[in-house]
């Protein structure tokens, strides 16, 4: 309440349906190709495992539009084949796309997205004081960290997601950029 944002649940059961009748097809076959011939080395994905994330963001696709949304997250926890990749995609495309059922990362994604122009990333800091860093890291990064409509595409690496399966990026952002951190705590509150 109080953003002016609607949320509708959809059952896992749903996106499975439609994951069904997504099937095996070109389009599913060209976004997995276009994704391990872009990546900079595939490490523990088989190019199957490629093809089912991509069928998971056809599915995705497919479920905003059938829902008329515009943003989109999943309690992804414990997936064999997890949205990682999917997510990442939609994040490109200017979709704010958030794991783990995360309504408030969804909505600080929005915030990036519309204000910044440039796509959010979810992700779990950890300080390292030893050399005044901060680590952030999840399993779905932007590739277009510059926005949708920035020809600059980071460079990546498919890897499994942290449970050992499916198809995730590791994207390599650019050091000494500067990054915006915000974190969406409630309708008046951000930190």
């Amino acid at each position: 309440e109080g953003t002016g944002t609607a949320f509708r649940i959809v059952p896992r059961s749903r996106f499975d349906e439609t994951l069904a009748e997504v099937g095996e097809g070109d389009d599913v076959r060209a976004l997995a190709e276009e994704y391990l011939g872009s990546a900079r080395k595939v490490v523990e994905p088989t190019a199957a495992d490629v093809r089912a994330a991509a069928r998971n963001y056809i599915a995705c696709r497919r479920l905003l539009a059938a829902e008329g949304c515009g943003a989109i997250s999943i309690d992804c926890l414990g997936w064999k084949n997890p949205v990682c990749l999917a997510f990442s995609r939609l994040l490109d495309e200017g979709v704010a796309a958030g794991c783990e059922a995360d309504r408030h990362a969804v909505i600080g994604q929005l915030v990036t997205t519309l204000v910044l122009g440039r796509p959010g990333f979810i992700q779990d800091p950890s300080p390292n004081t030893v050399n005044n860093t901060l680590i952030g890291s999840h399993c779905t990064s932007p590739t277009r960290l510059e926005g949708p409509d920035s020809p600059y595409r980071a460079p990546f690496q498919i890897r499994d997601y942290h449970t050992r399966t499916g198809a995730s990026l590791q994207v390599l952002w650019p050091e000494g950029k500067d990054v915006t951190v915000l974190e969406f705590l409630g309708p008046k509150r951000m930190a």
